[in-house]
């Protein structure tokens, strides 16, 4: 069951509905974020709503409710939903003409989803996922297709299809200098000699939450992390990998491609360090 709220009304999943002439239906025009919660609360939905306002900065999106009142709307789907829950915020253009012209848009559209979390089960963090590598590149150039959390998502969908093709529970993209850039719904990390790496945003990639949150974390326990424009060559050669995203945390990689990898200890350190964080948002993480 998922539960919808439409511009601060609860609305029955059956009738939620928006016009077929709303920008984010016919072009992809539209913003969103999801925000779990731990132990019961929202999880770092202060920077969900901080990188939120950004990409509506970002492509011209004006978001005119004050954050106070996306947040407690967000508090209530996640009450609503009971349990650990996963919530949903969208944020889209509005109805327009029936043009790529967004200036006809005056009527942004709030919408919230709510729903139990789903989380990999236990041994999933014992032994590791497998990565396919995907055909599908990423243009480090566009800052839509980088670090904006859209919902033009049509490539990362296409290279998650390739990973469930190839038995894999994700897809690594790299991009157009065939650099490592991110996964379909998570960043990607890897250790090499007792060392952090991780691709920067200049490769195109999303300035995920929960990746600032391990550079907190890793710091904390003196853990140097690079940030950089790697080959693959370097992932291959590396001694453990972990993907990290809001709804999975810190998850273990034993495949890429046709390379394996141990769950190493600096990867169950970094695990253990997030499973016993509290709330993030009064740290300075710099995001």
């Amino acid at each position: 069951m998922v539960n919808v709220m439409m511009n601060g009304e609860w609305v029955a999943p059956e009738d939620a509905k928006i016009s077929v002439f709303d920008h984010g239906f016919l072009f992809g025009d539209s913003i969103y974020e999801v925000v779990r919660t731990r132990h019961g609360a929202l999880f770092a939905a202060g920077m969900h709503l901080k990188r939120l306002r950004y990409s509506g900065d970002q492509i011209g999106l004006e978001l005119p409710w004050a954050d106070t009142l996306m947040h407690d709307e967000m508090e209530a789907m996640a009450k609503s939903v009971g349990g650990e829950a996963y919530v949903r915020l969208v944020i889209t253009r509005g109805p327009g003409p029936l043009s790529i012209n967004p200036d006809g848009c005056v009527n942004p559209m709030r919408i919230l989803f709510g729903k139990p979390l789903e989380v990999p089960a236990a041994h999933v963090y014992k032994d590791g996922i497998h990565i396919h590598l995907s055909r599908i590149r990423k243009n480090p150039l566009s800052k839509v297709k980088g670090n904006i959390k859209t919902g033009n998502y049509l490539d990362h969908v296409m290279a998650f299809r390739e990973a469930l093709a190839h038995n894999c529970q994700e897809a690594l993209l790299l991009n157009h200098r065939k650099q490592v850039a991110e996964c379909t719904t998570s960043n990607i990390f890897w250790v090499t000699r007792g060392k952090l790496h991780t691709p920067s945003l200049r490769s195109g990639i999303l300035k995920g939450v929960t990746r600032q949150i391990v550079f907190y974390l890793a710091e904390q326990q003196g853990i140097v992390c690079e940030e950089g424009l790697f080959p693959l060559e370097e992932l291959v050669q590396a001694d453990e990998v972990f993907i990290t995203s809001t709804t999975r945390d810190v998850l273990p990689v034993s495949v890429v491609g046709e390379q394996r990898y141990p769950v190493g200890p600096i990867t169950r350190r970094l695990m253990a360090d997030f499973d016993a964080i509290g709330q993030v948002d009064h740290l300075d993480l710099k995001f």
